[in-house]
């Protein structure tokens, strides 16, 4: 109950007068490294999807697999790309004309 409710455990302990000794799990951060991460992409400011790709990628590879995309391909057809905003692991935004 310690990792619960542990101001009340050590209470009742000392109230007992048992010795309150607890081990903690330890930490892995294997579990805790996050190998990819879910970008969202915008064009124009309305969201279009979300693309799922390693952590921390190039952001002009990132570029080139949107653009790529069949997914997003019907968005870029006959129109240019003003500019894009990137937000590193979180979100992409195409400004197109």
């Amino acid at each position: 109950m310690h990792p619960v409710l542990p101001h009340l455990i050590s209470e009742c302990l000392l109230s007992l007068k048992e010795k309150a000794h607890f081990d903690w799990p330890k930490i892995n951060s294997k579990y805790l490294d996050n190998k990819t991460v879910n970008i969202v992409v915008q064009i124009n400011g309305k969201k279009r999807g979300l693309l799922v790709c390693e952590n921390n990628i190039n952001e002009k590879k990132l570029v080139e697999d949107i653009k790529n995309s069949d997914e997003f391909q019907k968005y870029f057809t006959n129109k240019e790309i003003y500019k894009y905003i990137y937000i590193k692991n979180k979100l992409i935004n195409f400004i197109i004309k």
